[in-house]
C-alpha cells in the first residue's frame, strides 16, 4: 500500500510506502517499509516487527529503521501498555495507551525528551492510519 502524508497501516501488514519529514536535516525521506504482527500468548498480546529503508528522494540511503512493539492490556496499571525497542539510538521505551473513539492512542511514560505520541485512527473494519509525534 501506498501512503501519503501520515502513514498508514493494514492487519494484512503489506508493505508500505511511507513520505514525510525525517531527522536527515529536516530533508524530505521516503520510507519503504513493512510490519509483521501477530498475537502472542493466547491473545494477550500484540507483537509486531516493523522495519523501514529510508532514502533521500534522490535515492541516496539513509538508514534502516527496526522496531520490535509489544502491547496489551495491563490490568494492575488499568489500562493499556505497550513497550518499543529499536535499533535508532538504540531506544527502549514504554508507553501508555487509551482508546478514544475510534482512536487508540500511545504516550510514552518517561518524561524525559523525546516525548513520543502515536495515534492510530481506525478507518475500517481491517484499515487504521497512524500519526507519530515528537516533542
Amino acid at each position: 500500500m501506498v501512503a501519503r502524508g501520515h502513514g498508514h497501516c493494514s492487519p494484512a501488514c503489506a508493505p508500505a510506502t511511507l513520505r514525510g519529514k525525517g531527522c536527515c536535516a529536516s530533508r524530505a525521506l521516503i520510507g519503504v517499509g513493512r510490519a509483521l504482527c501477530r498475537l502472542a500468548q493466547d491473545g494477550l498480546w500484540y507483537v509486531c516487527d516493523f522495519e523501514q529503508e529510508q532514502t533521500l528522494p534522490d535515492g541516496t540511503f539513509v538508514l534502516r529503521w527496526q522496531l520490535h512493539w509489544v502491547t496489551g492490556w495491563d490490568g494492575p496499571a488499568g489500562e493499556y501498555r505497550a513497550s518499543s525497542a529499536d535499533n535508532n539510538g538504540p531506544n527502549l521505551a514504554v508507553y501508555r495507551g487509551r482508546i478514544d473513539g475510534d482512536r487508540l492512542v500511545y504516550a510514552s511514560l518517561e518524561e524525559s525528551l523525546p516525548r513520543i505520541r502515536l495515534t492510530w485512527i481506525l478507518q475500517g473494519p481491517d484499515h487504521a492510519t497512524w500519526r507519530n509525534e515528537f516533542t
